[in-house]
């Protein structure tokens, strides 16, 4: 997965993931600091997340 903060500053919280579906999956879950925040179309290679807090997070997908 990649990853780019798109914004920068205390509010802004703005980052882009892109990723290479292994497979085709019906949809995927994806968990910021192991908790399942969304959940997006299985044929997406792209997700947007807003409002982010400042700090370190976890970011992991997982296909259904």
């Amino acid at each position: 997965m990649n990853v780019a903060q798109e914004s920068y500053g205390g509010a802004a919280g703005l980052v882009s993931l892109g990723w290479t579906n292994g497979t085709r999956y019906n949809f995927l879950e994806l968990f910021i600091d192991g908790r399942r925040e969304a959940q997006i179309d299985g044929e997406l290679n792209e997700y947007t997340i807003e409002n982010l807090s400042v700090g370190r997070h976890e970011l992991g997908l997982q296909g259904q």
